[in-house]
């Protein structure tokens, strides 16, 4: 993000006109797209964790009823 602000600060106003609104949200929905493929890519060991919290929890319950 700090590289996005800093293009704008070096800019002149003229320079700024010339960005598109179309542009921003284009760029806007790539990186929402790709901030969820990276939750998804980091997660991934992550939801394996928790299956197998998960099974061990049902086997202690087993074992107590």
């Amino acid at each position: 993000m700090m590289i996005a602000h800093g293009i704008f600060f070096d800019l002149d106003f003229s320079q700024i006109k010339r960005l598109s609104f179309e542009g921003f949200i284009f760029t806007f929905i790539l990186v929402f797209i790709g901030l969820v493929i990276l939750e998804k890519i980091f997660n991934i060991e992550e939801d394996a964790e928790i299956v197998a919290i998960k099974k061990r929890l049902i086997q202690i319950e087993k074992k107590n009823h």
